[in-house]
This record gives structure tokens, C-alpha cells and sequence, in this order.
């Protein structure tokens, strides 16, 4: 099976981005979700990290 990622770019997106990254879980062809937080200012990173999700910080 080939390694498939999600990258979702994220700028102060704490309050959806939770939902999204479960939404992403449930499909069977992803491998890992990655998030690029474009300096966040609030939670986003927080909140991606513990949905899951591998988080690289821009800053």
C-alpha cells in the first residue's frame, strides 16, 4: 500500500479544525494527517495535536 498524506494548511483555525481532522481519520486511504500552522495566534496547534495529527509550525 502506498503511503498517502493529508496536509491541510491551518491559520487560527482552532475551533474547526479538531472536526475536520476526525473527518480525515475515517478515511481508510490516509496514512497521516499533517497540519502547517502559518503562525496561529490561538489554539490550532494544541488542538490538532491532540485530534491526532502531526503538526509543523511556520513562523
Amino acid at each position: 500500500m502506498k503511503a498517502v498524506a493529508a496536509i491541510l494548511p491551518a491559520y487560527n483555525e482552532a475551533r474547526t479544525i479538531e472536526r475536520i481532522i476526525k473527518m480525515l481519520q475515517e478515511v481508510p486511504e490516509l496514512n497521516e494527517i499533517i497540519v502547517v500552522s502559518d503562525g496561529s495566534t490561538d489554539a490550532t496547534t494544541n488542538v490538532a495535536r491532540k485530534a491526532g495529527a502531526i503538526v509543523l509550525e511556520l513562523v
